[in-house]
């Protein structure tokens, strides 16, 4: 671009210009980039205090023995949890972000991450990351911000990987499963893909690909046929409809395991339903579930789950629970007095002009009875104000946590995404607590 002349009134004047060829030599350390209560040093302050020992499990790199060294997955959460924190979840981008943003580089200290090495560690084990969300449960026990009584429960909706058109019928995933096949038994009858124009690194990632394909199209074909199932047995509609809705059934090979749902924003999806529940006082999420069926008969092992954090944070059974109209089901309730028959269930009644929900039944169990009688009190209605502000900001703030859209696939790994995504939460709390306090301990 050609540069212009300037002006005689800027031509007089004396400017300071910028000089951006100028070399410059600066010394520091990467510890004064931050202040000393950016959220990147009480992330890295919060992994420090919990209990990490099952993020070491799966390294075989000893002191004195053979092999480089392996990177800490104490880093790697940290970055992860961060990322959540700045609404990220594609490893690329982080990975991006460890070369050119402070915060990251902080965390990593000069440790060279990679692509690879951040997708291995959010795909490892469900167990390491309930075993984490367990662990800052109790940091956040040690720190005083856990005095819950009263839990919501909700399901959202979020987006699976697999694309919506991606649905394919019985026919057709029959055909995919044959030429999945033909090429397994090819890459077997040669001892691995044979083509001389690949490096050994492209073979083993040709043949890890057509052994997946494989998996992922018998996966389908089984799925197809539970969902084939499910239709069958419905009683609301007439035989023909449910024959013509069985031939029409369509299952994603992409991701077999998604299903279509309806989303909030009033179309449809492949997407998983994610369950959490919420204390209502902390606001802290205690168990996070992943289904691809609906919210009916999913608040007993919610339950059962929660019990079982509170009991290994040394607190109490649950006072009140609470769950909007989707859970008032005989299987809801009756579970959840079967649990803990001192809990209130603050279940709200489904909409229904026919019928009255405080008339009590003579097919009534002991948890119906009891949650009929307390429908209309002051009390009921002022337990269940308490839901949309706790709950509903919990899934707000999952979505806006890097799980808007997940990005693993299966029912095992998308639950691995939504406990990272809850530990961020919980930890995202203690960062707003911990400001301009005392540092946290070594180990909680």
């Amino acid at each position: 671009m050609n540069k212009q002349q300037p002006s005689y009134a800027k031509r007089n004047l004396k400017l300071h210009e910028p000089q951006r060829l100028q070399v410059e030599i600066k010394y520091g350390a990467l510890d004064d980039c931050l202040e000393h209560d950016h959220k990147a040093r009480i992330i890295w302050e919060c992994v420090q205090a919990m209990d990490t020992n099952s993020c070491f499990r799966h390294l075989k790199t000893m002191i004195n023995g053979r092999g480089r060294k392996a990177t800490n997955p104490e880093v790697l959460l940290a970055l992860w949890i961060l990322a959540c924190t700045d609404n990220i979840s594609s490893s690329r981008v982080l990975v991006d972000l460890t070369k050119k943003h402070d915060a990251y580089r902080w965390i990593c200290g000069g440790v060279a991450i990679n692509h690879d090495m951040l997708c291995t560690f959010r795909s490892l084990d469900t167990s390491i990351f309930e075993d984490l969300c367990t662990s800052c449960l109790a940091l956040m026990q040690f720190e005083g911000l856990l005095s819950d009584s009263d839990f919501a429960q909700d399901g959202t909706r979020i987006q699976s990987a697999a694309g919506n058109g991606s649905g394919r019928r019985e026919k057709t995933l029959l055909e995919y499963k044959e030429d999945a096949e033909k090429a397994f038994k090819t890459l077997k009858a040669n001892g691995g893909y044979d083509a001389k124009d690949l490096t050994k690194k492209q073979r083993a990632a040709r043949c890890s690909a057509i052994t997946d394909r494989k998996k992922r199209m018998e996966l389908a074909i089984e799925e197809l046929k539970k969902a084939q199932e499910k239709k069958r047995q419905s009683k609301r509609k007439k035989k023909e409809d449910i024959k013509k809705e069985v031939e029409k059934t369509r299952i994603s090979p992409t991701d077999p395991e998604a299903r279509i749902m309806k989303m909030g924003g009033g179309g449809f999806s492949l997407a998983y339903n994610t369950q959490v529940v919420t204390g209502t006082q902390s606001r802290a999420i205690y168990s996070v579930s992943v289904s691809n069926s609906s919210d009916q008969g999913k608040a007993p092992k919610m339950m059962a789950e929660t019990i079982c954090a509170l009991r290994r944070a040394g607190k109490q059974e649950p006072k009140n629970w609470i769950c909007d109209s989707g859970y008032t089901t005989i299987k809801d309730i009756e579970g959840c007095y079967d649990l803990s028959p001192n809990c209130n269930a603050v279940f709200a009644p489904k909409p229904n002009k026919k019928t009255d929900p405080v008339k009590i039944k003579r097919t009534d169990g002991p948890g119906m009875r009891k949650w009929r009688n307390a429908l209309n009190t002051e009390e009921f209605k002022e337990t269940y104000s308490k839901r949309c502000s706790t709950v509903e900001l919990s899934n707000a703030r999952l979505k806006k946590g890097g799980v808007s859209r997940f990005s693993l696939r299966g029912l095992l790994n998308v639950r691995k995404e939504a406990l990272l995504a809850a530990l961020s939460h919980n930890i995202n709390i203690i960062v707003n607590h911990q400001k301009g306090k005392q540092p946290l301990p070594t180990r909680c």
